[in-house]
């Protein structure tokens, strides 16, 4: 198989069959003595690769998995803000992420969540409000954005805390 543009498409796989000063990883690497890798090997990394700029470039987060316990971001727009309304009552607290002084709405911060010192919550913000849903207590709410950390102190049943950049 050959690539393009991150695809792999069957074809001939022959030094007479490319053109004159293509060669594929095995030949080049044989030149140099070392073991080539399996073709299976190179293909289903490719694949692999294609995958992750698909993935990438659909604005889909594939490097930071969400951990913990439940929770819901999001609120861009009227509509947005209101169904997020809807959903309160099933969390325990809230948080807003906004900036500058007009506090412009923000999505796409990744949040931490603390307590006591042990991080309970990971995960990226979809939108300027988020929900989480935890047992009683107080929590440190923790945003990163352009380098610069933002940290606040929560208590269940709080759901008017702002994050401010």
């Amino acid at each position: 198989m050959a690539a393009g543009l991150g695809v792999a498409f069957p074809v001939a796989n022959t030094a007479a069959s490319r053109p004159k000063g293509i060669e594929v990883e095995a030949e080049r690497s044989s030149r140099r003595g070392k073991p080539a890798a399996e073709p299976d090997e190179e293909n289903g990394m490719r694949k692999f690769i294609a995958i992750l700029s698909l993935l990438a470039a659909s604005g889909i987060a594939c490097a930071q998995a969400d951990t913990g316990p439940a929770h819901l971001c999001g609120g861009i727009g009227k509509e947005g803000r209101s169904e997020m309304l809807t959903h309160r009552k099933d969390f325990d607290l809230g948080f807003w992420l906004t900036e500058g002084k007009t506090d412009r709405y923000l999505a796409a911060v990744p949040i931490t969540i603390e307590h006591d010192g042990t991080t309970v919550a990971s995960f990226l913000s979809d939108g300027p409000v988020c929900y989480v849903k935890l047992p009683a207590g107080t929590y440190t709410v923790i945003g990163t954005r352009k380098g610069e950390t933002r940290k606040a102190e929560i208590k269940t049943g709080s759901f008017g805390t702002y994050l401010r950049w």
